[in-house]
Formats: structure tokens, sequence, C-alpha cells
């Protein structure tokens, strides 16, 4: 599970690190949200992607193999229109982290 302080910029970094594997763009990206329980912060970002069936394969691959805690929380697909083999994707993406002591303790 990830413990980093810039929640919104780790979990983005991360999926611009598979997009760039993978050769694709997002076409929208969604504000990042945060909720806090417990001990844990979750973080969710929703991604608009256009890609093809095995881009989407490997994205899928990558988040949910990834050492770090990330899933796939909901995802949408569509056949693009006039393109064969591309398909329109949103992707609900989320991760947790474990809060510091201070911020914990802040709660209780």
């Amino acid at each position: 599970m990830p413990n980093y302080e810039k929640k919104d910029e780790w979990l983005l970094s991360q999926l611009l690190i598979f997009y760039n594997k993978i050769g694709v763009e997002p076409t929208r990206t969604g504000k990042h949200i945060l909720d806090e329980e417990g001990d844990f912060t979750h973080s969710s970002v929703i991604v608009d992607l256009e890609l093809t069936y095995e881009q989407l394969g490997k994205l899928i691959e990558m988040i949910e193999n990834n050492p770090e805690f990330m899933r796939i929380s909901s995802l949408g697909i569509k056949r693009a229109e006039g393109s064969l083999g591309r398909l329109k994707v949103t992707i609900k993406i989320h991760t947790l982290f474990l809060k510091d002591k201070k911020s914990a303790d802040a709660t209780k």
C-alpha cells in the first residue's frame, strides 16, 4: 500500500507511466477524489481513454498487478464510432494510503 504525502500526484504519475508503456493518452482525466476512513485515505480518479482491445488488456493487467495497491473500481466500454477495433473506455481507478501517525491521531 502506498504511503505518500502527495496522493493525487502519485496516482496520476503511476497512470502516466502505464499510458506511456501502452502508447495512449487520456481524452479526459476527472477530478481526483480523496475520502478518509479510519487509518486510511481512499484515493480515486476517473479517466476516459480511446484505445484498442490489446491496449485495454495491457492497462488492466498493469493496474491490477501493480506491486502498490491499485484497483479498477468501475469500467465502462463502448465501441469507438467509425474506427474498427478501437474502444472508448471510462475507468475509475482507486488506491488506499495509510494516514501518517499525526493525521490519524488528529481524527480520533
